[in-house]
Order: structure tokens, then sequence, then C-alpha cells
């Protein structure tokens, strides 16, 4: 016999499946097809990030694609090799290290984004515009459900810090 009215704990944890296995086949999805420009999906993050928001420092990528800083001096430094970014030091603080486009990104992102763009619609066909709607608003929730208890989980860890 199924139960009809699942409890808001067995809800929360069939939500969390849900998210993760989405968002696991999304990734897959998606990694697949940047096989065909050889790029990782960290690697695109770096150059769609630069792309739309200009030429960032290291630790703003970081912060921004939401990857540890280690891993993303890796993904900076793969993608200085393959030539689609590059490395400059700023005038104003020899310290701080600009990373920006360069015109082989560039031109690699202007071709490939709009096939990208494609492809993620494609992942959504069979929502209509409006559940897409819906679902955003929903999604926007959720994440500023977590980022608060996630906030009260570290004050908590911290000792109330």
């Amino acid at each position: 016999m199924r139960q009809l009215e699942l409890t808001r704990d067995q809800l929360s944890l069939k939500n969390l499946i849900h998210l993760m296995r989405a968002t696991n086949k999304l990734e897959e999805i998606i990694q697949k097809d940047l096989r065909s420009i050889e790029l990782t999906i960290n690697e695109f993050g770096v150059l769609e990030l630069l792309y739309h928001r200009g030429k960032q420092t290291t630790r703003s990528i970081t912060d921004k694609i939401l990857v540890a800083k280690s891993s993303m001096t890796y993904v900076i430094d793969c993608l200085v090799a393959k030539g689609y970014v590059q490395r400059m030091k700023c005038k104003e603080d020899r310290r701080v290290i600009h990373i920006d486009l360069t015109e082989s990104g560039r031109a690699l992102i202007d071709n490939y984004f709009p096939k990208h763009t494609q492809l993620v619609e494609s992942c959504y066909q069979e929502l209509q515009e409006q559940e897409l709607v819906e679902l955003h608003r929903l999604l926007g929730q959720v994440r500023q459900s977590f980022d608060s208890f996630s906030t009260i989980q570290n004050k908590q860890i911290d000792g109330g810090k």
C-alpha cells in the first residue's frame, strides 16, 4: 500500500534525491557535449564567466565558479596552455593577477555558446514556459533556504562567533 501523503521529512529527502539526480544528469549531458571542444565543465565555467563579465581576478573566479582555489589554479593553467585565457599583472597592484580571454578563447565561446544555450534549453523540453518560470522561482527559494541554513550551521560550528 502506497502512502499518499508524505511527511515533511520524507518529502525533504525525496526532493534531495530528485535535485541530486537532476543535477548529476544535467552535468553528464553538458560534460558529454563539452568533449566536442575538449573542455571540462570547470574550464567552460571560467570561459563563460570571463565572456559575460570580462577580466577577473583568480579569487573572484574561484568565488563565482565555486571551485577550490588549488583546483582553480590548475583549471586556469590548462586554459592558458590551450591558449584560451591569459594572465595579466594589475598595474595598480602587482600582487593582483587578472585573467582574461584571449582572441582564441573569445572565438571559441562566440562559436560554442549558442549551441550550449540550445542544449540547455532542450534539456527542459518537457516543461512549458510557465513551468520554467515557476521552477526558477522555486529553485531561488530553495537556494535562499539552503543559504540561511548554512549561515546558522556555520555559526553553531564556530560557537556562535
